[in-house]
């Protein structure tokens, strides 16, 4: 996990938040450090692409929207992408 170097407070809240809504979702411990570190990078980078997981569209493993759901930690563009609430 070479994201988890310098994190500030802001970010440690957010990977934090990011590994309780996954695991919440059904992700293991192991699983949901992975893909909340992978989004950290992301954040960190400032790519416009966005993981499945993090979309309102998602419900259980599939997409309300119609779109291919992609693996948990696959960062994608998806013009059918709606930013969950809360």
């Amino acid at each position: 996990m070479l994201a988890l170097v310098g994190l500030n407070d802001q970010e440690i809240g957010r990977l934090s938040e990011r590994v309780a809504v996954l695991r919440r979702q059904g992700y293991s411990l192991a699983d949901a450090e992975q893909i909340a570190d992978r989004l950290l990078v992301r954040d960190r980078t400032g790519t416009d692409m966005r993981a499945c997981v993090e979309c309102a569209r998602l419900i259980g493993r599939r997409c309300a929207g119609g779109e291919m759901v992609g693996p948990p930690h696959e960062l994608r563009r998806c013009a059918r992408f709606a930013a969950r609430s809360g």
